[in-house]
């Protein structure tokens, strides 16, 4: 195999495991115990406190802590944008 390939395999499997499915699990929490509109703001501010450190420079891995931190975080956030909000509003084409 390419080493590129399975690079990118390893950084897919590492982002799925360590990001998207404990940013979706800490959503379903949240959501379930203060809301839609306060855990939505909490994230999005919590990804702002994970992003602030880093407009000066950090160490290697606490950088790579602070970005996974902030990446948790905003796919919480966009969960919770992208699946709640459509239920809130009315379309009617007809």
């Amino acid at each position: 195999m390419d080493v590129y390939f399975t690079l990118l395999i390893r950084c897919f499997l590492l982002n799925l495991l360590f990001v998207a499915l404990p940013g979706l699990l800490i959503a379903a929490v949240i959501m379930d115990r203060l809301g839609r509109k306060v855990s939505m703001s909490t994230m999005f501010f919590l990804s702002y406190i994970f992003l602030l450190p880093l407009v000066i420079y950090q160490p290697e891995s606490l950088t790579t802590g602070l970005l996974l931190g902030a990446r948790i975080c905003i796919t919480e956030a966009f969960a919770v944008v992208f699946l709640y909000a459509p239920d809130q509003g009315i379309l009617n084409l007809g």
